[in-house]
């Protein structure tokens, strides 16, 4: 009801009635959390059950993230996993990024770019709207202290870490000549 979920539905009816009536409900609860990465490969049918399982044993020895364990086990492309890991962070991603967008477009110096993890590439300066390439897990806090920075719209765009990289490597600011 009204974004957010309660326990029964008793609970449910009582704080339609309060809300139907205007009297402000007291119940309150905490947003879910984001669906694990393997749950989310498993429901997209992109892995197995078996090759979930075989993933999170491998990881144990190798450190890896389980989205690179995955792959490099060959149990799924970089695509899959990326998609799966925007789904799980709740924004779009690309799959690859035109590194001429990153080069003089936006203002904001190499320095601070850095610090917040957000390498911007594409920027109207005139609606106030940057779209940033990020990683996952997404820094939110990095988002909103850049909107807060900067009095701009973030729209943040997951890439590859490698894809990322490259682009904070590339990244130039627009007074940087």
């Amino acid at each position: 009801l009204n974004g957010s979920w309660y326990c029964s539905r008793e609970c449910l009816d009582g704080a339609a009635r309060l809300t139907l009536t205007g009297v402000a409900t007291a119940h309150s609860t905490a947003p879910l959390p984001p669906p694990r990465l393997g749950v989310l490969l498993r429901h997209q049918r992109a892995i197995t059950g078996d090759q979930l399982t075989r993933a999170l044993t491998e990881q144990r020895f190798s450190g890896l993230k389980l989205g690179a364990q995955l792959r490099a086990l060959g149990m799924a492309s970089g695509e899959t996993v990326l998609r799966a890991l925007a789904v799980q962070n709740g924004i779009s991603y690309l799959s690859s990024l035109d590194l001429t967008r990153v080069r003089g477009g936006c203002p904001l110096p190499a320095a601070t770019v850095r610090a917040l993890g957000l390498v911007p590439f594409d920027f109207d300066g005139y609606e106030r709207r940057v779209s940033v390439a990020v990683i996952a897990p997404l820094a939110r806090a990095a988002v909103r202290a850049m909107g807060a920075l900067t009095a701009w719209t973030v729209e943040p765009y997951l890439v590859d870490d490698s894809v990322w990289a490259v682009a904070l490597e590339a990244y130039r600011p627009a007074d940087a000549g």
